[in-house]
């Protein structure tokens, strides 16, 4: 059985039994294996749109569209305010608060487009994770006992909560992170 205090900000000592979270963790392995078994594709879809749901992708890509636009749209019109003012058809006064302004508009622009561009890599990146994890998944599909390896290839961590008395039952949240997933 072991014993443990969570980050040191526990009040009390909690314990769990080494069989019960070996149960646990065999039995969840089983379940999910299971669906993955079952369900193939539909399954992997499934965890896909738990962390990114397709209208999200959509509406990004649809914002960095209308965005390149606009950095198109304001490039010219810089290059044409510029002409103006070297014709001598804008004062130095407009002409300055006329750049300011699509500069930081520019700006602006230019940071929200990064933003949507890491957003769309990183959910690239958990696609990619979870077809990686279905891949080493497929390996133990029929698994008949826990081994060290199997432990190590799915799962990246099992995080305990504290226990709890409701109804006159001690109970506690077991939580498993499974590797490229979580």
């Amino acid at each position: 059985m072991g014993k443990y205090l969570k980050h040191g900000i526990d009040k009390e000592l909690n314990s769990i039994g080494y069989d019960e979270i070996y149960g646990i963790v065999e039995e969840r392995l089983h379940k999910m294996l299971g669906s993955i078994k079952e369900q193939n594709d539909r399954y992997v879809e499934s965890l896909v749109e738990k962390t990114d749901t397709k209208a999200k992708h959509q509406k990004l890509e649809s914002e960095k569209g209308k965005i390149a636009k606009r950095l198109n749209v304001i490039g010219k019109v810089v290059k044409k305010l510029y002409e103006d003012y070297v014709s001598g058809e804008l004062n130095d006064g407009n002409y300055q608060d006329m750049l300011n302004d699509y500069q930081a508009e520019q700006k602006k622009l230019n940071q929200r487009l990064s933003e949507i561009t890491a957003l769309l890599s990183a959910a690239t990146n958990q696609n990619e994770k979870i077809k990686k994890f279905k891949e080493i998944a497929t390996q133990y599909l029929d698994f008949e006992e826990l081994t060290a390896e199997l432990v190590a290839n799915l799962i990246d961590h099992i995080e305990i909560g504290l226990s709890k008395q409701t109804d006159g039952r001690v109970t506690r949240e077991i939580n498993i992170v499974y590797r490229f997933i979580g």
